[in-house]
């Protein structure tokens, strides 16, 4: 029997150059008309305030964006996890939980995932309760939005893209091969994006974005 009052986990993985926070913002909207408090754990946020000897900047963008890539790549190295940024939300969650017990009408939102190893921690202790959301942007609205909202330069900006999808390293991103093992994506295309629909692997039509939180709920088993 289905739980619609379960605990809920929802990864997010995103490639640079993307703007999650529409997608996000919907999503507890969504959420919250089911009466479900969220808490969003931020790994960027995580990461700049870890001990990692590494240097912020954020008078330059660009170089803040990656501090903050070198940031977890030195976490994962010095761990010698690539999925210890992972464990940190695990943990996270752990601690806004009372007695131990997961708690009823709480989705937990992760953003954002940039290994494998993560999502495959995720899905072992959540379980059916874990989703992990693919927000796709074509590679014209990335650069536009690097460029005119981020203030990249062309070249910073084909630079930081490179970086982020596969830096081909021991502990380096793996945003694209983590993008694959979504379960649910979102396409953004310039000014319409997930109010128009959301689309699932194992089906070959748009699903209505408004259904969401019933097919989140009902994915639920009683614990």
């Amino acid at each position: 029997m289905a739980n619609t009052q379960a605990e809920l986990v929802f990864g997010f993985v995103y490639t640079v150059g993307t703007d999650a926070d529409r997608v996000v913002s919907l999503l507890k909207a969504y959420l919250k008309q089911f009466s479900y408090e969220t808490h969003e754990f931020r790994v960027s946020e995580q990461l700049r305030a870890l001990d990692l000897d590494l240097t912020f900047n954020p008078s330059s963008t660009y170089d803040f964006m990656n501090a903050l890539m070198g940031a977890g790549n030195e976490a994962r190295r010095r761990a010698k996890l690539n999925e210890i940024l992972a464990v940190m939300a695990v943990n996270d969650i752990a601690d806004k939980r009372i007695n131990g017990e997961p708690l009823e009408r709480v989705a937990h939102l992760i953003r954002s995932l940039k290994t494998p190893d993560e999502v495959r921690l995720l899905r072992e202790v959540y379980r059916p309760g874990f989703f992990l959301i693919g927000i796709a942007n074509d590679d014209d609205e990335k650069r536009k939005y690097l460029i005119q909202v981020k203030g990249l330069t062309e070249e910073e900006t084909e630079k930081v893209i490179k970086r982020d999808q596969d830096e081909q390293l021991d502990y380096g991103q793996r945003t694209r091969d983590t993008f694959y093992l979504e379960e649910v994506f979102v396409e953004l295309t310039k000014e319409r994006y997930t109010e128009e629909s959301i689309f699932l692997p194992s089906i070959a039509r748009p699903l209505p974005v408004e259904v969401l939180p019933s097919v989140t709920n009902s994915a639920v088993l009683q614990r």
